[in-house]
C-alpha cells in the first residue's frame, strides 16, 4: 500500500482493529478530536510511521492493545489528556522512540507497553498512575532516568517492569508503593543505589538480581518486607543494606544473609552564611537571623533536620559597633533520640554571620516598650484599646513598628496599634521594629466582660458639651479604685462655633490635657469652651 499520510476527518469516532496494519509507507497521521475508540492493532507494523498527532481536546480514553506494535520509525509521541490507560504491547518494539509524554489523566501502563523501546532515555510517570504492568519497560536498555510525579499514587511495580534497563542510573520509588514484584529491576547494571519506601511489604524474587553496580540499599520500612534469597543475587560484593534504628526483622531470617547496618550519623552540614543583617541588631538568635535547625547527613546519604542551640552570648558580635562585622557563631546540635552516633561525631556546628556597616547618621532601634494609652492593661469585650510603642533611642533612624498578636486569639490589632477585643481571655501584643534590627517589645492585655466592669472597674468618658465639629476622644482603659487617670488632649479636634476649646471639666474641677486625678467612680469629662469676643 502506497499510503504515506492521512488525516482522519472530524466526526470519525472509531478506528477498528488492523485498520492500517503493516502500511509500510505510512509516515504521518492526524487523529481528530471526535475520535473515541482507537482499537487494537490499528497501526501494527507501520515501520515507517514517524509522526502521530492527536488533535485536542481528544475524546480517546485508551491506547489499545498492540496499537503501535513494531512502529520502528516512530520517534516521539504526545499522548493526549483524557487517556487513562495504555494497554499491553501498545508501543512494543518502537525501537526509534526517544520521547513520549504521558498525560496527567493516565492511570494504567499495561504489560509490555514499552517493551523493547531501546532508544527511550527517560520517562516521567504522572501522579495518577496506579499500576505499572509486568514487562512495561522490559529491555529499554538506554533508559537512564525514571521520574515519578510528586504525590504519586502508584502501588505496584510489576514483575520485570524494568528488566534489563541497563542504562538506568537513578530511580526514586514513590512512597505510595507497597509491592515490588519479581525481577522488577533485573540486570539494571548501572543502578548504584535505591531507596525502598516506608509502605513496601514485599519484594519479589530476583527483584534486584544482576544489578552489578548496586552497592547501597536504604530500607525505610520499620518492619522488614517479605523477600526471597535471590533478591540481591549478583549485585556488588560490597552491597550494604541500611535500615532505620528502630526497624525490626532485618537481623534474622533471610535478611540476616545480607550486610545490614542501622542508619547512623555521618556528618553535620554547616549552615549557609547569614548576610544582610542590619547594624545594631540585637545579640540574639532572632536578631542575627540564625536558623533553628541544621541538616544531618546519615548513612546512605539520607538527610534529616535537627534542632540547634546557638551560643550567641559567646560570639564576637558587638551591637554598639557601627562598622561592618563578620564573625562565627557556634551551636550545639540536639540529636534526635532515635538516631545513634556510634562514631562520636562532635555535635557542633558553626555559621558565619555578616552584619552590615551602619548607614551614615542612622541609629538602629535598641529597645521597644509597649504600653496602652492611659497605662491600662485591661479592655472590655467589644471595646478598643490604643497600644503605644516607646522606641529607643529617641533619635533612632527608623522608629516605625509592626503590630501583631503573638499569643491568644481574643483580639486583633490594626497597623496603627488599635486593639479590638472579641472574647474574654489574655493576649500578648507585640511591636516589632521595621529597621531590620528585629527588636521587639511585648505587653500582656487582659480582656474582661461587662459583669467584671460593674463589679470592679471604672471608666472615663469624654463629652463634647455642644460641639459643632470634630470627634470626641475615647479612653478605652478600665480603672480600679485608686488608679491615676491622665486627661486626654483634644485629639479629635473638637470645635464649637463662637468658642475656643481650653480643657475639660468634671465635678466643678477644671483639667488641662495631661493633668491627672485619682478615680473612685465612673467619670465624665466635658469639654470647656471659652467664648470668642
Amino acid at each position: 500500500m502506497n499510503l504515506t499520510s492521512i488525516s482522519i476527518p472530524e466526526g470519525v469516532k472509531r478506528i477498528g482493529q488492523y485498520a492500517f496494519y503493516e502500511c509500510d509507507n505510512l509516515r504521518t497521521i492526524v487523529l481528530p478530536e471526535s475520535l473515541i475508540d482507537l482499537d487494537e492493532y490499528v497501526f501494527y507494523g507501520c515501520d515507517n510511521l514517524k509522526e502521530i498527532k492527536f488533535l485536542e481536546p481528544s475524546g480517546i480514553s485508551a491506547i489499545g492493545k498492540n496499537t503501535f506494535y513494531y512502529c520502528t520509525g516512530l520517534q516521539s509521541v504526545i499522548i493526549p489528556e483524557g487517556v487513562t490507560s495504555i494497554d499491553e504491547f501498545a508501543f512494543y518494539g518502537c525501537t526509534s522512540l526517544v520521547s513520549i509524554i504521558l498525560p496527567e489523566s493516565l492511570q494504567t501502563i499495561g504489560e509490555s507497553a514499552f517493551n523493547a523501546c531501546n532508544n527511550l532515555s527517560s520517562i516521567y510517570i504522572p501522579q495518577n498512575v496506579i499500576d505499572i504492568g509486568g514487562y512495561a519497560f522490559y529491555d529499554c536498555d538506554t533508559l537512564e532516568r525514571v521520574e515519578f510525579a510528586d504525590e504519586s499514587k502508584i502501588k505496584v511495580i510489576g514483575a520485570n517492569a524494568f528488566y534489563n534497563c541497563k542504562g538506568l542510573r537513578t530511580i526514586i520509588v514513590p512512597e505510595s508503593v507497597t509491592d515490588i514484584e519479581a525481577y522488577a529491576f533485573y540486570n539494571c547494571e548501572n543502578l548504584t543505589s535505591i531507596t525502598i519506601p516506608w509502605q513496601v511489604t514485599s519484594i519479589g524474587s530476583g527483584a534486584f538480581d544482576s544489578c552489578s553496580s548496586l552497592r547501597e540499599v536504604l530500607m525505610q520500612p520499620l518492619i522488614a518486607p517479605a523477600i526471597e534469597e535471590n533478591i540481591f543475587n549478583n549485585c556488588a560484593s560490597d552491597l550494604v543494606v541500611f535500615v532505620q534504628p528502630t526497624a525490626q526483622g532485618y537481623f534474622d531470617g533471610i535478611w540476616a544473609n545480607f550486610n545490614v547496618h542501622q542508619i547512623k550519623l555521618m556528618s553535620i552540614v554547616a549552615p549557609e552564611p547569614v548576610t544582610g543583617i542590619k547594624n545594631g541588631a540585637v545579640k540574639t538568635v532572632q536578631g542575627l537571623g540564625l536558623p533553628n535547625t541544621v541538616t544531618l547527613i546519615l548513612s546512605g546519604g539520607i538527610k534529616r533536620q535537627a534542632s540547634i542551640i546557638w551560643k550567641v552570648d559567646e560570639c564576637a558580635y558587638n551591637p554598639n559597633d557601627t562598622k561592618k562585622q563578620t564573625f562565627e557563631v557556634e551551636g550545639v546540635v540536639i540529636l534526635p533520640d532515635d538516631l545513634p552516633n556510634p562514631d562520636g561525631i562532635p555535635l557542633l556546628a558553626k555559621v558565619l554571620v555578616t552584619v552590615e556597616e551602619a548607614e551614615s547618621g542612622f541609629l538602629p532601634v535598641s529597645a521597644i516598650t509597649v504600653i496602652a494609652a492611659g497605662g491600662s492593661d485591661r479592655v472590655v469585650v467589644g471595646n478598643k484599646l490604643q497600644m503605644l510603642a516607646i522606641v529607643e533611642p529617641d533619635d533612632a533612624g527608623n522608629k516605625a513598628v509592626v503590630w501583631s498578636i503573638v499569643k491568644g486569639n481574643g483580639a486583633d490589632i490594626d497597623e496603627n496599634g488599635l486593639l479590638t477585643a472579641h472574647s474574654v481571655g489574655t493576649v500578648v501584643v507585640r511591636a516589632t521594629a521595621q529597621d531590620g534590627s528585629l527588636v521587639y517589645g511585648e505587653k500582656e492585655i487582659y480582656i474582661i466582660d461587662d459583669s467584671d466592669i460593674k463589679e470592679k472597674w471604672y471608666t472615663v468618658i469624654y463629652d463634647g458639651n455642644g460641639h459643632t465639629g470634630g470627634t470626641v476622644p475615647q479612653d478605652y482603659n478600665l480603672y480600679m479604685a485608686g488608679d491615676r487617670v491622665t486627661v486626654l488632649d483634644n485629639t479629635g479636634k473638637l470645635t464649637k462655633s463662637g468658642y475656643v476649646f481650653i480643657g475639660w471639666i468634671y465635678d466643678h474641677q477644671f483639667y488641662l490635657p495631661g493633668d491627672t486625678f485619682i478615680i473612685n467612680k465612673d467619670v465624665k469629662l466635658e469639654a470647656y469652651w471659652f467664648p470668642i469676643r
